[in-house]
């Protein structure tokens, strides 16, 4: 529900990277891929791994389309539409 800071990206995208290239010990191993291929589509070369970027932005925009789609008795409306405009 809310758009997430580029410092929390970076963290979960550092938290991640260490995951995959570096393992369970603390020495430098080479990376074989970019952090940007990893995260393409398995389809496409990649390893599917969420791009958190590109799902903030979906999850905001669908939260918009349900707020402009919504019924104006829907309990999820009225609770979404008073902590907005209670900002």
């Amino acid at each position: 529900m809310y758009r997430l800071n580029e410092v929390i990206h970076q963290l979960m995208d550092t938290i991640r990277a260490k995951f995959f290239w570096q393992g369970a010990d603390d020495k430098f191993k080479y990376h074989m891929m970019k952090w940007e291929n990893l995260c393409l589509p398995k389809d496409f070369g990649g390893m599917g791994i969420m791009d958190t970027r590109s799902m903030n932005k979906a999850l905001l925009g669908k939260w918009a389309w349900r707020m402009l789609r919504a019924n104006k008795d829907d309990l999820c409306y009225n609770l979404l539409k008073k902590e907005i405009l209670e900002e």
